[in-house]
């Protein structure tokens, strides 16, 4: 509407048409510009426009009558629509609910499923319970529907209804249960049928089977189900094929044991993240409050606005994209800003990252489970790639509007709206876009394209290209995703420094440069996210004369006043006066929100520390409990990966550094261990060549990590081992080119000039196996922990295969052959 409003209202003009025809248009467009060559001076929607948008509204509702028992045991035609994009399931469209109701509907007999207990007497954790189960009933009657039609239709009842019961006691309350299957679950269930209606109790036992790794306790469910029809069939004294060897048959056909399943469990206390306490709404960016500020940008350039036509010097698109960010959207964002108090914007959305924490929790649970269960769907896996991509850009944009109003305050008092929210975070995320384009440009990363166009918008290709590039990097990552959470929903405590102590060399030197122990800051971490847990509202908030009392009054070990300073400086944000301020001791790239790892960004600082306004006089601390938890994953990350930044030269650096050699090596281990269970070949680690090694050369070329000998296939393999972290952004992207493909130092060059020894020098490699090699084809290749960025650049050719540990782990050597290019 906004969109619209500020189109019409530029061109002064009465609309004869309704808003469903200019929602068509918008819809089609996602924006009134219709091309980039005319400015539009108005919109004209043709008269009927909207009649599609009431089409496919009714076409994908599709509304039926179907036969209902009232509360009076009368039957009725109620109209239901369809509640669901794949299944047919079918709810209310007038009527609010007084039960948990939905209806499967097929063309023999529509099958209700009610939950028994009335919806206003359930708390919302049982409100929640009953229509996970409501949810999964209904998955798994859809799918057996068609096959359980051909036992059924014999029957003359006008729907069958099931009615279930939960027990009365809380599922899931005692989380010991949870990792404890009971062996007596499949008669713990009570079923009893009258006339069409099959009533079941579902047993306190089966939430050990919910938190379990497979669908063991769906296909009881589902079993007992299934005997329910039978016992109608047998009632009725019909012919009974619902067999108990029928009934196995339909359950290994369309619920086979494993990974497909609807109920999911993951324990809290082992996972802040799913935690539901204190909890907002959750809103994503608005495509149309981004299109507003699109058309605003030539006008907030002004005369730093480059002539219509495009821009070919390299020079000229780098000083635009930096004026569009420092002379136009961040002006826009300050005076935005300006409007509101910062202090509750801060509250606002802190509140609003939470919950986008929580949503990025739910789906490592939800994620594999939904890709087992709608599988047969194409369009499932893309649906995953775009609310992955709207979560992040949302994630990003909330995190550094948190940074720049943590050191930018503001006095406003205008009241703050969802359209507020939705304006500052749709700068933000074209803050970070331009910025990044910035990067490309600067980097000469890809041929960008940059014009104003004579629609007085800026023209680019960078979202084209980059969509293009990430397309098979994006499908990859999701598939290494799911093959990562494929087991998330089983109760696992986090893996992360406090569980496996740090060695003591980097806890000294971590104390040396911070002032507190690694695992310390790990339990003043925990013991703020319980804090914040603890209080009612979404952002806990201390005062901070009060910190020493609240971290020491329940914690096992003493926290001395310059231990409690110490954690307190490494995690909170504090007000600069201005954004573009650099604290001592950082540099630009901390305060640029379209780089990672920053180390002034709300991932690595998640406690916000106000000491002005109305808390001038008595400071406090603003934080939230998962973005706490969260802190504490992306230091351990950090740690892990080599890329914390610590000090130069520093005893920290050299600690952190013999950290990552040591997970290279373990990644070298791996894959060796996979060389070794999936073949029977010769095979040795860390061949050195040179004066010393076992590959003699007086030039030394360093160790092949892995060197292979295939007597069957004739083939030499030398595989380079690279725990490379991935890309994350552009900057990131030039970096991971860089290390790989430099011309003088590059991983892939020093690996090329191990693989031309290798070729010269075959005889040596079969010495050095006692094997005659001569024949053999020598084939190099790269293993890596991830996928890589420069795996999918199109103007990158690489010389020699790359393939992760996700593409071998279910794969046989012969796959891994033919993966590599070679047919045997």
């Amino acid at each position: 509407m906004k969109n619209l409003e500020n189109i019409n209202k530029a061109a002064e003009m009465f609309s004869p048409f309704t808003f469903l025809d200019y929602y068509g248009i918008y819809k089609e467009k996602e924006s009134f510009y219709i091309d980039d060559n005319t400015l539009p001076s108005n919109v004209v929607a043709f008269p009927g426009t909207g009649f599609e948008i009431i089409k496919d509204s009714i076409l994908n509702e599709d509304p039926i009558l179907v036969p209902y028992e009232k509360e009076n045991s009368t039957i009725d035609l109620i109209p239901v629509i369809k509640a669901d994009k794949y299944l047919p399931k079918y709810s209310y469209i007038y009527k609010r609910p007084e039960y948990m109701e939905i209806c499967i509907n097929n063309d023999t007999m529509p099958i209700w499923i009610k939950g028994k207990r009335r919806l206003d007497s359930l708390n919302s954790e049982t409100l929640t319970t009953y229509s996970n189960f409501t949810q999964a009933i209904c998955f798994w009657i859809s799918l057996i529907i068609e096959d359980l039609k051909i036992h059924l239709q014999i029957l003359k009842y006008p729907f069958i209804k099931i009615e279930f019961d939960l027990p009365k006691e809380e599922l899931f309350k005692d989380h010991t249960k949870i990792y404890h299957k009971s062996h007596n679950l499949t008669n713990e269930f009570t079923i009893a049928v009258k006339a069409s209606t099959i009533k079941l109790n579902i047993p306190l036992s089966i939430d050990g089977y919910i938190g379990a790794n497979d669908n063991e306790g769906e296909r009881i469910l589902i079993e007992k189900i299934l005997n329910g029809f039978a016992l109608i069939l047998t009632n009725e004294k019909l012919s009974n094929t619902l067999t108990n060897e029928n009934i196995s048959r339909l359950i290994d056909k369309h619920c086979p044991l494993g990974l497909k399943k609807m109920l999911l469990l993951s324990y809290t206390k082992e996972d802040i993240g799913l935690d539901t306490r204190n909890l907002t709404k959750v809103r994503y960016i608005q495509n149309a409050s981004r299109q507003i500020i699109l058309d605003q940008l030539v006008n907030l350039l002004n005369d730093k606005c480059p002539p219509a036509g495009k821009i070919k010097d390299k020079n000229k698109k780098r000083e635009l994209t930096k004026n569009i960010v420092i002379s136009a959207l961040l002006p826009k964002l300050e005076e935005e800003i300006s409007k509101y108090d910062s202090i509750d914007l801060l509250k606002s959305l802190m509140a609003l990252y939470e919950r986008l924490l929580y949503e990025n929790s739910f789906s490592k649970i939800n994620t594999t489970t939904r890709i087992e269960c709608f599988s047969q769907y194409e369009d499932v896996l893309d649906e995953i790639k775009e609310e992955f991509r709207r979560l992040d850009e949302t994630s990003v944009s909330v995190r550094c509007l948190i940074e720049h109003l943590s050191a930018q305050p503001s006095f406003g008092k205008e009241i703050i709206s969802i359209e507020t929210i939705d304006t500052l975070i749709s700068i933000m995320s074209l803050i970070i876009f331009w910025g990044s384009v910035g990067d490309q440009i600067q980097y000469d990363l890809f041929d960008i394209e940059l014009s104003v166009l004579p629609s007085r918008r800026i023209g680019t290709n960078s979202k084209d290209i980059m969509n293009n590039f990430f397309e098979d990097f994006k499908k990859r990552r999701t598939h290494e995703y799911v093959k990562d959470n494929q087991y998330a929903f089983f109760p696992k405590p986090d893996e992360v420094l406090t569980s496996n102590p740090a060695p003591e060399n980097l806890n000294s030197s971590f104390i040396e440069e911070v002032g507190i122990a690694i695992a310390k800051l790990g339990a003043f971490i925990e013991i703020l996210s319980h804090l914040g847990l603890s209080q009612t509202e979404p952002v806990a908030s201390l005062q901070r004369s009060d910190l020493n009392y609240e971290i020491n009054k329940d914690s096992i070990v003493h926290y001395s006043e310059e231990e409690i300073e110490a954690a307190f400086q490494f995690l909170s944000l504090k007000n600069r006066d201005s954004v573009k301020n650099i604290p001592n001791g950082f540099d630009s790239t901390d305060i640029s929100p379209w780089r990672y790892n920053r180390r002034l960004s709300y991932l690595q600082r998640p406690i916000v520390y106000v000491n002005y306004g109305r808390y001038g006089n008595n400071p406090i601390l603003l934080w939230t409990p998962r973005s706490m938890n969260s802190g504490w994953v992306v230091f351990n990350n950090l740690i892990h990966s080599g890329r914390f930044k610590t000090k130069a030269k520093s005893k920290l650096e050299a600690s952190i550094s013999k950290i990552t050699k040591e997970r290279r090596m373990a990644l070298q281990i791996k894959a060796f261990e996979w060389f070794h269970s999936n073949t029977l070949l010769l095979i040795r680690q860390e061949v050195g060549i040179s004066s010393h090694g076992a590959l003699k050369n007086n030039k030394n070329l360093g160790d092949i990590d892995i060197l292979i000998v295939d007597n069957l296939n004739k083939i030499i393999l030398s595989i380079e081992c690279k725990r490379t972290e991935p890309s994350r952004n552009s900057k990131e992207v030039v970096e991971e080119v860089e290390k790989y493909l430099n011309k003088k130092n590059g991983y892939i060059l020093k690996h090329k000039n191990r693989h031309d020894w290798l070729v010269n020098n075959k005889y040596l490699v079969g010495q050095y196996f006692h094997i005659d090699t001569s024949q053999f084809v020598v084939h190099s290749l790269f293993i890596t922990n991830e996928s890589l960025a420069i795996q999918f650049m199109k103007n990158i050719k690489l010389e020699m295969p790359f393939i992760s540990m996700y593409d071998l782990s279910d794969k046989s050597y012969a796959d891994f052959l033919i993966l590599i290019g070679i047919n045997r």
